[in-house]
């Protein structure tokens, strides 16, 4: 065995029924509305997303429905086993999930948020037992099998002392990362509420192509690209976009629609609505417009109108396989332009609070990268006592 798969001294491997019952979902007939708008909810794997505990769900089980599904207690350990595998979240209250969710109701000695954090630090063991299909699927019975790393006393018990305290250490750096992703949401809402105190009836709304020369972006052939700095910077999309300014990745040689310095690039193609400023003359592709603002709107005020607005863009954007905001809709965008002195604060303004974002967000990094450190810390056995 390599070295870095070695157990700490005292752990053992163990498989996820040899920790607790395991439970696989259902769904009760939809045929039969009874089965549904009572006081269980009933969990599927898009509620796993937001954080540890889930106790609320966008549809619920009536004592007729949980009759044909199973009430899992809280404290249940839920993951994901289709489709995403190993999304987790922890039971907080008497709960029901569908058929793509398995559950560990755990024994009395295993910690549920032991277990949690377990099963997120070997996460790659669930998506490699899972059937390699159109869509992955981890059954009941691979499920089962699982092993997992616990800790166990000399007497040959799960150690719970040792589970508690290394939850209280990954605790405590998961509620930091939770702290720094409210400052940054708070940040937003700031912006927002000093746009309305500021311009309030003061601006009058335009349509972005009566503001702005707008330039929807077309591909150049594909065997134009190179990456050995030939021709024009080419960008395609989102995917060179940074907080600010595109990253160079591809030159052109064969240039179809220019973007010019002093505009700004916007995502109109999967996703739609995230904006970086233009620095350079550059060729852009299908997925990106740009928008070069006419006198009586400055780029920096349109440049964080956008950012500010960015979701309220993206959900203007239509198509069933990916979201795309076409050339009409962009070009009918009504945007509210102020009087140019009050645009020259509002940007001002915006440029501080960038900063402290920015400051945000490092810390941001380092706190996310303290905490992967102690996860690997913590299943290695060199947490200090």
């Amino acid at each position: 065995m390599k070295e870095q798969n070695k157990l700490p001294v005292g752990w053992k491997e163990v498989e996820l029924s040899e920790i607790g019952q395991i439970v696989t979902g259902s769904t009760p007939s939809k045929t039969n509305m009874a089965n549904y708008g009572g006081e269980f909810p009933w969990i599927k794997p898009p509620n796993l997303d937001n954080s540890m505990y889930v106790s609320k769900s966008n549809e619920y089980l009536s004592d007729e429905g949980i009759q044909k599904s199973r009430i899992l207690p809280a404290g249940s350990v839920l993951v994901s086993c289709i489709g995403n595998i190993g999304k987790i979240a922890i039971s907080g209250c008497d709960l029901a999930t569908n058929q793509q969710i398995n559950s560990i109701i755990p024994n009395k000695n295993i910690l549920p948020e032991f277990l949690y954090y377990d099963i997120k630090k070997n996460q790659e063991r669930f998506e490699s037992s899972a059937t390699k299909a159109v869509v992955p699927l981890l059954n009941k019975t691979n499920f089962s099998h699982i092993k997992i790393p616990i800790p166990f006393t000399p007497e040959g018990h799960p150690d719970l002392k040792e589970q508690e305290r290394i939850v209280k250490i990954l605790e405590k750096a998961e509620r930091l990362k939770e702290k720094r992703k409210k400052a940054l949401k708070l940040s937003d809402e700031y912006l927002r509420s000093v746009f309305n105190e500021i311009f309030g009836n003061k601006s009058e709304i335009k349509k972005l192509k009566d503001i702005c020369n707008i330039i929807m972006g077309q591909s150049p052939p594909g065997n134009s690209y190179n990456e050995n700095r030939e021709g024009t910077p080419f960008f395609q999309g989102k995917a060179e976009f940074t907080e600010k300014y595109p990253i160079i990745k591809k030159w052109t040689t064969q240039v179809t629609k220019i973007a010019l310095p002093n505009s700004i690039l916007i995502s109109v193609r999967a996703p739609v609505g995230s904006v970086n400023l233009c620095n350079i003359k550059c060729c852009i592709g299908r997925g990106l417009a740009s928008m070069t603002p006419k006198k009586e709107i400055t780029l920096e005020y349109l440049y964080s109108w956008f950012k500010l607005n960015e979701k309220n863009i993206s959900d203007i954007g239509t198509g069933s396989t990916f979201k795309a905001i076409s050339s009409i809709q962009l070009a009918n965008l009504k945007i509210p332009v102020p009087p140019l002195p009050l645009q020259q604060t509002f940007a001002s303004i915006v440029e501080r609070v960038e900063r402290i974002k920015e400051r945000q967000k490092q810390s941001e990094k380092e706190i996310n990268n303290l905490y992967e450190v102690l996860m690997q810390r913590a299943f290695k056995g060199e947490l200090v006592r």
